[in-house]
């Protein structure tokens, strides 16, 4: 339903209506780290840029760590990354921020870097230079000033010469005392030491002899600057101020990166990588990595160990005749769809068009080996039995992972009532797959030719259909399904679709004669947009209706919908709702991620830039009741968050106060009690054994006494009590310092 390899501790503490906060706990990451943009070498490690963060590799042990947001990192879809000298490694992401990783201190410092219209800017390139650091962004190259004010950008070079405003820029170089940009346009050159770079007058554009101007990477090499292009090298002739192509007998080739080792230069060419000796003779080192010609990074260590990044195949080392190549351990994309926890805490995921995977706590299961799986796997749902079903868009349809290893079934058009979009028989959209609670497995057929909305596979394995005949508009686009008792509530999701169906079964899904079907949309129920993406249940029997212009919640008594204020920036498109055991509501949207507490209590928003949140854009959530984490699938990786909330049925004894000790500076902190049962009573008492307070449908303290005044410091007791079970006690010292 829809509903890092190495870790940071992180607790969030987000305002809500200026005087509360409301604590969780740890962030942890899962990314895949195989698209490779940049190489630094500092500290004896080698430092790996990707779009899933920043690897911190070790040589001669071969062991990996990968750091985040979560861990402190700006941004994790890295662009580029380089060492100081300092002690320093320097790492940019696209999403405008410059992150400074001091590797005595272990800090992180983030900065961010927008351009004059407050735009976040990608930074491609960094190129370290004394006390600056020179840029290249989307826009033209930054000047940063590594210790002014503790670091902070100068300025930003938006017109390099003739070259239209904001061009983006791909790589940089120092050549004699001035500044080279490559960009799509040409080269751009200035002294660096100039005195106003702000000017276009002060920057030429030398492209004399330079017959293509696409340019993407600069190499100083034997005191020539190279420049490599769409179609190969071009070596600058400095004396004359033009260009020659560089070793011709190369013939053309994608030159996106190149490195130097003495007199020996490394590039790639149509035919793989070449290692060319005192500029004449050359070698074939390798024709591919993974199937790969192209490599974004090049890099050689100081022990002469030669390292290429890939664009999806991991990052290798080159061993004189053949790649050592290394893939962390991790998801197989950082796209996911949907996702469902199964009872032994593992996580299966839809990845999209990366196929499917399973996440043990520990390891990753990538399911692309298994030959039903094919297709974009967009949604992922656990049925009674044990089996994983995966629903798909063309290739497999639907599959399911049975509840034994190894045991697959695969549902097309050959074995089910399953049908194609117009035109295309064969190509099935199974949106969302869903469960209810006598073994009946609900798929979502959308945009099915004959108008089918719905197949339904029963425990003995028949199938019964809903089409249009049954009430079921033709176009039938699904985007989301939730079983509760006899019935199953449907989300629609294009602009002209009914907004959200409710289908009464009567509790058999094969006699019809008693069946319901009723929709409910913005003109007549106040829905706040009939583009519905998201639905749930929950524990009062509250339905939630997440639209494309946010949250809206049923109001059964008068069958219409209240509007839910979401916290700015969060949404506006909600995307998963998930309810955890005390009844909070966990809304994931396009922009970051917000909870609803049982109370009515709104907190957020949790985004990137506050929280160990991978990516803002949320697909897909399921909770786990187990240990209480949230797992949260994103556009860019998988976040696991810590909560204090646990099943209903946890014993009193397994209660803990957190944090404890309990620290009161300003008067509006709060203890949790994690693992409090849904039913339980909590009382405070004080060593003596005087109560100071009772709480009832709430899991935290205030510090308060019943009087509403702030208790003093010293140690307290709390009691916990649950209708039919034993009660426990526990400690809890509360240090006040106001």
């Amino acid at each position: 339903m829809k509903r890092g390899f190495f870790f940071g501790f992180l607790y969030v503490v987000l305002v809500h209506s200026g005087a509360e906060a409301f604590i969780i706990g740890e962030w942890k990451n899962y990314t895949n780290t195989n698209d490779v943009r940049g190489f630094a070498y500092a500290g004896g490690y080698l430092w790996v840029a990707t779009t899933g963060g920043l690897v911190k590799f070790n040589p001669t042990f071969e062991a990996r760590q990968v750091f985040t947001n979560a861990e402190g990192l700006g941004g994790n879809f890295l662009l580029s990354v380089a060492a100081d000298g300092r002690g320093n490694v320097w790492a940019g992401a696209d999403n405008g921020t410059l992150t400074k990783y001091d590797l005595a201190r272990n800090r992180f410092t983030v900065y961010p870097m927008l351009g004059p219209d407050g735009r976040r800017l990608k930074l491609s390139v960094i190129l370290p230079d004394s006390d600056r650091l020179w840029i290249g962004t989307d826009i033209g190259v930054a000047l940063f000033l590594t210790e002014r004010n503790g670091g902070e950008m100068k300025e930003i070079y938006r017109r390099l010469g003739s070259i239209n405003i904001e061009t983006p820029v791909r790589a940089l170089a120092l050549f004699r005392d001035s500044i080279w940009a490559a960009t799509p346009q040409g080269v751009a050159q200035a002294y660096k030491n100039g005195f106003n770079l702000l000017d276009s007058a002060y920057w030429r554009n030398p492209s004399a002899g330079l017959t293509n101007k696409d340019a993407y990477s600069l190499l100083v090499f034997q005191d020539t600057l190279l420049v490599g292009t769409s179609v190969g090298i071009f070596a600058y002739l400095s004396d004359s101020a033009r260009f020659r192509v560089y070793r011709p007998h190369l013939g053309a080739g994608f030159i996106a990166s190149m490195v130097s080792l003495g007199d020996t230069l490394y590039s790639p060419w149509q035919y793989g990588l070449v290692r060319t000796v005192d500029g004449i003779g050359y070698d074939l080192l390798s024709d591919t990595i993974y199937g790969g010609r192209i490599f974004p990074a090049l890099f050689v260590t100081p022990q002469n160990q030669l390292f290429a990044g890939t664009p999806g195949g991991g990052f290798a080392r080159w061993r004189g005749s053949f790649w050592s190549i290394y893939r962390p351990p991790g998801p197989p994309g950082n796209y996911f769809d949907d996702l469902a926890v199964d009872g032994f805490g593992r996580i299966w995921c839809a990845n999209d068009r990366f196929g499917a995977s399973m996440f043990d706590g520990v390891n990753w299961k990538i399911l692309d080996t298994v030959p039903q799986m094919a297709g974009l796997s967009v949604a992922v749902d656990l049925d009674q039995a044990g089996n994983k079903w995966y629903g798909f868009w063309g290739g497999a349809a639907t599959v399911a992972w049975g509840a034994k290893p190894d045991s697959f079934f695969r549902f097309d058009t050959l074995n089910s009532p399953l049908v194609g979009i117009p035109g295309f028989n064969f190509y099935i959209l199974v949106t969302d797959v869903a469960d209810d609670y006598q073994g009946n497995v609900w798929f979502a057929n959308s945009l099915a030719s004959n108008g089918q909305a719905l197949v339904v596979r029963k425990p003995d394995g028949s199938f019964t259909v809903f089409n249009s005949s049954d009430g079921f508009d033709a176009s039938n686009d699904i985007v989301a399904l939730f079983p509760d008792g006899d019935n199953i509530w449907i989300a629609f999701k294009p602009d002209n679709a009914p907004g959200i169906g409710h289908l009464n079964f009567g509790g058999t899904v094969s006699n019809k004669s008693d069946d319901r079907l009723v929709y409910y949309n913005k003109e007549d129920n106040f829905l706040l947009d009939n583009r519905v993406t998201a639905i749930v249940v929950d524990r009062r029997g509250t339905l939630w209706a997440g639209t494309g212009l946010g949250l809206s919640r049923f109001n059964a008594d008068f069958s219409f919908f209240e509007t839910v204020p979401l916290p700015q920036p969060v949404g506006p498109q909600v995307n998963s709702i998930v309810v955890d055991p005390r009844n909070n509501k966990w809304v994931g949207t396009t922009n970051g991620l917000a909870v609803i507490t049982e109370e009515g209590e709104i907190f957020g928003p949790f985004l990137p830039e506050n929280s160990g949140l991978v990516a803002s854009l949320i697909n897909a959530m399921d909770f786990d009741p187990e240990t209480g984490y949230l797992w949260i699938g994103t556009a860019g990786g998988l976040s696991r968050l810590s909560t204090q909330v646990l099943e209903e049925s946890t014993p009193p004894s397994m209660v803990e106060a957190f944090p404890n000790p309990f620290l009161l500076k300003t008067g509006s902190e709060r203890v949790y009690f994690r693992g409090l049962p849904l039913e339980a009573t909590l009382h405070i008492y004080t060593i003596a054994g005087e109560e100071v307070r009772r709480l009832v449908d709430t899991d935290f303290w205030d510090g308060k006494n019943s009087r509403g005044n702030h208790v003093a410091s010293g140690v307290y007791l709390f009691l916990v009590n649950v209708p039919g079970q034993k009660n426990f006690t526990g400690k809890l010292a509360v240090i006040r310092q106001f």
